[in-house]
Order: structure tokens, then C-alpha cells, then sequence
């Protein structure tokens, strides 16, 4: 039997040479934008149609299994990029993930022949976003299938790995030397930490308990699209200002390497910015020999005289710098707020702030941070390479996964069913076009199983019996995921459907069928079992529908 392997590549073995002339931003963002996608809600169908077989709900609003001071708590209630013509963002992400896989395969070769290791012995540890959605992760696997890292879509080899969890992992595991100053990250039994990951495209904060030497979530993860891409995006505001959109647009049809050079300029740049010190991008040898006498003229009354930099000033007049900054480091101090006032509310003291992902790196975000939030945590640390400590945290954590015992749901799961008919209920009147024709059920209904805000142990799973409200042979499972925490309808807006549906053949006379639901990892498996028969049961790891 092959037992899957974590092999993990140097920085020089994982470097691939980007094509020149394209603005590069991060294959993630694809996947961000298209998981805060709108789904089409769909109408409530007839045939096949679940009433609960129990009347009595059972959905995972309260949980055993938790140590103490781990409060089962209740939560509350992009922009687009366009793709080639008949490329989906599967098909993107897909051939991204297909050069990885292919370069990994090389190596592999070279450096791991004689072991008789292979990629069909290799476990894939994809690092995702804490923020993403059941569709964003489920579209992320299914590019990794097109891209021939797994042979089918359900395929164990590939795992994700929330990357504030990895950082987590890492954390616990890396040695004293790997810390700057003199803090290393040592959160001690029984106490809470905020692992803040400020990459390229997301910042995802988590907090988590430390307890018998595991990691329990003690609220809902917070996260936005406020990386260090955006403040990419605000430099290339200011260029575009200084040089104009007519020569700068030209510059990206005709000469689109000397963009990426501006960019390679601006980056060493970007990671050094204090907010103190004025900094200059020098322009590309190739840029300002092309330069027009009216843009090197507007240059040099804006720049002191200078017209082959962009100059950045962090105070004065322009304020150039914080104007550049200060749009997405405000909105990174907002996501730390929040999930700030969600610790403070459920009363867990913080013990210490990490900080990883490349952002994290930038001294003037670090600043900020510390300027802000410093009196309200017992310390803030960050490695001493802090993008490199999602990727070494996933290889610990795919090592030893158990480390994580709980997660907080960050949204509300439930099947579609019917519902008894209830005159009483103000919101049930209000959907009176949804009852059954008999009068006795409200149709398309969210029956929860799963709330947003609830701590699931890993491994814990729901069941319920359902049976075939109709006698046509069968019994329809559609899975429902909301980011409202209780909704009333699968038509309501912000809830979407999370996998296809799932029929279950069912005999006229018998049509119970049970369902076990299990959550804490991070996607969903749902097995269906007819009670007529226990052997045809159904396992399934559930899926998003494209084009939804």
C-alpha cells in the first residue's frame, strides 16, 4: 500500500519564470471574485420532494464534545476580471495548476527516482482562504481534477488547508529563531491568539484556543479582499496619473515589458515602505527614453525636477505614500476590528497577534497594527520570512491534521424540504404561494442543519431521516448553503445551492431515507441511506454547480 507523501520543494525548485509584459495579479483573485458570485435563485420543484420524517428539528445549533471555555456562539447576518473568450475560471485556474503539477512532476523525477516515488503517492496540500466559499473551494478542486492532479473530482490525495490555520500550525511548530526581536510565538495551554494573513489578495484573521496541545476556532473567521495586490493597484493609479492614460495605455499595448519592470522596481519598493520616508520607483531605461516633452515636463513640476522616478512622498503635500496605501491598510485595521469585538464579546482575552503573508512584511501596515491594537493584545509577532510561513505551516499541518479539533461555521447549511404549513407564522403567510396544493406543507424550504456561528467539532456529523413527500420513485437531496443565519426559503437571497441534487430511488410504500451530513473539515461529505435497504447508500463530497 502507497502512503501518500508531503514532499516540499525549495524556493528555488518552486521559482518559475512569469512571461514578461503581463500585470500579473494573484490566480486567487479569480476564485474570490467568483465565489461572492450571485446564484439564480432556482423555484421550488415537486417531483421528489423531502418532508422530514421527524417533525422534531435537529440541526447543529448547539454541540457536545468541546472542552470547556469554547463558547458555541452565533454569528449574524470584488470586483470582476475578464477571462478569454470561451475560458471559464475553472479552465484558468485549471492550466495554472497544470504547469505546478507538471513542474512538481520534475522534480519528483529528478531528485526522488530511486525511492520509486510518484505523483499518484503524493498528497496535494492546496492553501486556500478562510474567507472562501463552498463554491470557490469546490470550483478550486475541480480545476485541480481538469488539471490532472487527481484522477476524480472526490479524490483524497488533494486536501485544503485554511491558510490562517496553516500559519497557526506553523506558529506552534517552527523554532525560536524563526521569529523577529525577541517574541517568538508561544501561546501557552488555555490561551487565545489571532493569526492575521495579510497576502497578495485576501487578509483572513482567525482566532483560535490552544488546549492539550490542539487548536480549537472560538469565532468566526474573518476575512476581506484587502491584500497587498490592491496597493498594486493604487500605484498603478498614481503612474497613470503622472504619465496619463494615453501614453501609459500605450506603453501597455506596444511595450508591456517595460511595465513589468516598473512593477519589479515598485515592489522592492512596496515591502520597505514606512510611511516616513520619501521613496522613489525609478521609471524603466526603455519607459523614459519614450517619455513625451509634455509628460517629462508635468513630471518634473509635480516631482521636484524629477522625471525619470515616480516619486512617493509619505507626508507633505501630496501625501502621496498614504494615498497609496492607507485605502487598503484601513480596511485591513477594519477586518482586525471586527473580529476584535467578536473575541472581546465572547470574552477571550487575546494572548498575542501573529502576522504572516507577504503583506504582513510591509513595515508601514506593521506599524498601523501595532499603533492601533497593541494595548488590547498581550503581544504582536511575526516570522521572520512571513510568506513563507502559510506554505511550511501547510506541510506541518497536512503532517498532522488532527491538530485542529474545531472550526465556527461561517455560514448556515440546510436541505431542501417541506415544511409543515404554519397559519401562525408571520413569515409563512407571507410565502402563502409556496404551499402545497393540499394545504398541509410550505415547499422549498431551508430545513437547517448547521447554523452560522456554531462550533463543530471536526468529524461531527448531523443526521436526519427524511422521506419522499410524492410517490415518484425517488428522493431528491439538494444541500443549501446562506450567509444569513436563518433563512425561511432556498429562494431566499444569499442562499445558493452547494452541489447538484442527489436522487435516491425509493419504493413507493417505503420512501424513508436517512442523511448524515458531516462538517468540520473543510468541505462537506453527505451520505444517504434508504432504510429499505442500507446497502445502496450513497457517499458524496459535495460540489458546487458551475454557471450557478
Amino acid at each position: 500500500m502507497c502512503i501518500p507523501r508531503c514532499v516540499r520543494l525549495t524556493p528555488r525548485e518552486t521559482q518559475r519564470r512569469q512571461p514578461l509584459g503581463m500585470l500579473v495579479t494573484r490566480f486567487k483573485l479569480l476564485l474570490d471574485h467568483a465565489g461572492h458570485e450571485a446564484a439564480t435563485p432556482l423555484s421550488p420543484s415537486t417531483d421528489g420532494e423531502l418532508v422530514r420524517a421527524d417533525p422534531t428539528p435537529s440541526s447543529l445549533s448547539s454541540l457536545s464534545g468541546l472542552p470547556p471555555g469554547i463558547a458555541q456562539q452565533r454569528g449574524g447576518a470584488g470586483g470582476g476580471m475578464l477571462l478569454p473568450p470561451g475560458l471559464d475560471v475553472v479552465d484558468v485556474i485549471g492550466d495554472y495548476l497544470r504547469f505546478m503539477a507538471q513542474h512538481v512532476a520534475e522534480i519528483v523525477a529528478s531528485k526522488y527516482e530511486a525511492s520509486g516515488l510518484t505523483l499518484d503517492n503524493v498528497k496535494w496540500c492546496l492553501t486556500v482562504p478562510a474567507m472562501w466559499t463552498p463554491k470557490a473551494k469546490s470550483q478550486m478542486r475541480q480545476a485541480a481534477h481538469r488539471a490532472g492532479m487527481i484522477p476524480d473530482y472526490d479524490c483524497p490525495r488533494l486536501e485544503f488547508v485554511l491558510e490562517p490555520e496553516a500559519a497557526a500550525a506553523y506558529g506552534l511548530s517552527a523554532p525560536d529563531s524563526s521569529f523577529s526581536g525577541c517574541h517568538p510565538f508561544r501561546p501557552r495551554e488555555g490561551e487565545s491568539f489571532m493569526v492575521v494573513d495579510a497576502g497578495g489578495g485576501t487578509v483572513d484573521i482567525t482566532v483560535h484556543q490552544r488546549q492539550d496541545g490542539f487548536l480549537y476556532e472560538v469565532t468566526r473567521g474573518h476575512g476581506d479582499s484587502c491584500g497587498g495586490t490592491f496597493v498594486d493597484v493604487e500605484f498603478m493609479r498614481l503612474v497613470r496619473q503622472r504619465l496619463g492614460d494615453a501614453f501609459l495605455d500605450k506603453m501597455e499595448a506596444q511595450h508591456p515589458r517595460e511595465i513589468s519592470a516598473l512593477l519589479a522596481s515598485w515592489y522592492s519598493v512596496r515591502d520597505k515602505f514606512d510611511g516616513e520616508i520619501d521613496v522613489d520607483v525609478p521609471l524603466p531605461p526603455g519607459m523614459t527614453r519614450r517619455l513625451p516633452p509634455k509628460v517629462i515636463s508635468t513630471l518634473e513640476e509635480a516631482q521636484d525636477g524629477y522625471s525619470d522616478v515616480i516619486e512617493i512622498r509619505p507626508m507633505g503635500a501630496d501625501e502621496s505614500g498614504k494615498n497609496i496605501f492607507d485605502p487598503v491598510v484601513d480596511k485591513v485595521l477594519q477586518c482586525i476590528e471586527t473580529q476584535m469585538q467578536r473575541v472581546e464579546e465572547g470574552q477571550h482575552p487575546l494572548h498575542s497577534m501573529l502576522l504572516v503573508g507577504g503583506f504582513s512584511s510591509n513595515p508601514y501596515l506593521r506599524k498601523r497594527i501595532e499603533e492601533r491594537f497593541s494595548d488590547r493584545v498581550g503581544e504582536i509577532v511575526y516570522p521572520l520570512r512571513p510568506g513563507e510561513a502559510v506554505v511550511m505551516g501547510a506541510a506541518h499541518y497536512a503532517l498532522n491534521p488532527s491538530i485542529i479539533k474545531s472550526r465556527v461555521a461561517r455560514y448556515s447549511y440546510g436541505i431542501k424540504c417541506s415544511l409543515a404549513w404554519d397559519e401562525t407564522d408571520e413569515r409563512h403567510r407571507a410565502h402563502a404561494e409556496h404551499r402545497s396544493p393540499d394545504g398541509i406543507h410550505l415547499r422549498g424550504c431551508f430545513d437547517p442543519i448547521l447554523r452560522q456561528g456554531t462550533s463543530v467539532p471536526v468529524g461531527q456529523s448531523w443526521s436526519e431521516n427524511y422521506k419522499a413527500r410524492d410517490t415518484c420513485g425517488y428522493a431528491s437531496f439538494q444541500l443549501y448553503v446562506s450567509s444569513a443565519p436563518d433563512p425561511l426559503l432556498c429562494s431566499d437571497e444569499g442562499v445558493t445551492p452547494l452541489g447538484d441534487e442527489i436522487r435516491i430511488n425509493v419504493p413507493p410504500v417505503e420512501k424513508k431515507v436517512g442523511l448524515q451530513v458531516q462538517f468540520g473539515q473543510t468541505e462537506v461529505q453527505m451520505t444517504m441511506t434508504p432504510a429499505f435497504d442500507p446497502s445502496q447508500k450513497r457517499v458524496v463530497k459535495v460540489s458546487y454547480r458551475l454557471g450557478v
